[in-house]
């Protein structure tokens, strides 16, 4: 089977298309899925840089990156009674190896995936839109009407966190490092600032009548801190889910107290730890995707493409989510 491998971590040179001997053993709970698709998404990206925490014996292992993937399953075993062959599956926090058009899994990490769901909007939704939710559901209270500040409006998480807050009536803040990206940013949020042009704490206090906005929903990093904070209301809520930029490892949490801000790092396996609560995560968004509410945007990239999607996502050099066709 072909798979994706890394050879190095810390270099997204090394990874490369190989040919790997298939899945031999499964269990009675297993099932064998041929994978369609695969999300390619920032924590992909942050493991194969090296910016994930890896123990010596890991880094010793042939490394086949990937959380998350849509496929069809092959084979299930005899204690299998939910899934079926030919079925059509997903799964959002595998541990990684999505990358190969085989694998074997255990039976509990599998969800549906709707078929009435064109295939490069639905990929998405097994991360990105997860990512979303928990954002928006979970991590924090959003009001009616209020100003929210989307960073990287352009992204794959970005894009649908904007579109999910004008679906719930707040007025979206998006925010870009290039004018170039304004117009995709616009299809999905009120305003848009472009870091390249405006200063954003200016333009936003503008915008909001020196109101300032009540969450920021910050994907990129350090390098967008300070003018967040500035943005902020007294109480405001700064939520961080990615670093593709700088890390914020060096923040000084002595200046939230300056507005009394709560800070948030959500983290998608601590909202999804059971099966439970990803059915109704996924059914969520399968029902407001379906309805219209969320337009999902992707580019495909084929196998061979992998370091050039890599590449993509961290210049920011994307318009919506990534996927990695793995079909022949």
């Amino acid at each position: 089977m072909r798979a994706i491998t890394l050879k190095k971590y810390g270099d997204i040179s090394t990874l490369k298309v190989v040919n790997l001997e298939g899945p031999k053993s499964m269990t009675k709970e297993d099932v064998l899925i041929q994978t369609v698709a695969s999300n390619i998404n920032p924590d992909d990206v942050l493991l194969c840089d090296g910016r994930t925490f890896l123990s010596d014996e890991q880094k010793k292992m042939i490394h086949i990156p990937g959380f998350s993937a849509i496929g069809r399953i092959l084979k299930v075993g005899s204690g299998v009674k939910r899934f079926h062959t030919g079925q059509q599956v997903g799964y959002l926090m595998g541990p990684p190896g999505a990358y190969c058009e085989k694998r074997v899994l255990h039976h509990s990490m599998l969800l549906d995936a709707p078929l009435d769901i064109p295939l490069n909007k639905l990929v998405p939704c097994f991360r990105e839109a997860v990512t979303a939710y928990i954002l928006i559901h979970k991590a924090v209270k959003l009001k009616k009407e209020s100003f929210v500040m989307v960073h990287g409006a352009n992204s794959g998480v970005g894009h649908i966190v904007a579109q999910w807050c004008k679906y719930l009536g707040l007025k979206v803040i998006g925010t870009v490092d290039k004018e170039e990206r304004r117009a995709f940013a616009s299809r999905f949020c009120d305003s848009v600032i472009s870091f390249e042009k405006k200063s954003v704490y200016e333009e936003t206090k503008e915008l909001t009548n020196a109101e300032g906005v009540g969450v920021v929903f910050d994907g990129i990093g350090e390098q967008v801190f300070d003018e967040s904070l500035k943005c902020l209301q007294f109480g405001g809520t700064y939520l961080n889910y990615y670093a593709v930029g700088k890390p914020m490892d060096s923040i000084d949490i002595s200046r939230f107290s300056s507005k009394s801000i709560f800070f948030g790092r959500p983290r998608i396996e601590h909202y999804q730890s059971s099966k439970a609560q990803m059915v109704i995560t996924m059914q969520s968004i399968f029902d407001i995707v379906k309805k219209g509410g969320i337009d999902i945007i992707s580019q495909t990239y084929q196998m061979n493409q992998i370091i050039d999607a890599y590449k993509d996502i961290k210049s920011g050099n994307i318009n919506g989510s990534a996927i990695l066709s793995l079909e022949s």
